[in-house]
């Protein structure tokens, strides 16, 4: 079973993929603000 921090970084995997690397509309399909997801991609690009 993933963690917490693996799962959340396959959902927003998942969700850049579903639309093409665009980061609003990833952000917006996970319900989360832009700044907020690149925010958590920073996070975890450390």
């Amino acid at each position: 079973m993933p963690t917490i921090s693996e799962a959340t970084q396959q959902l927003i995997h998942e969700a850049l993929i579903r639309t093409n690397n665009n980061q609003s509309a990833a952000a917006k399909l996970l319900g989360i603000t832009q700044s907020a997801l690149s925010r958590r991609l920073s996070k975890a690009a450390e």
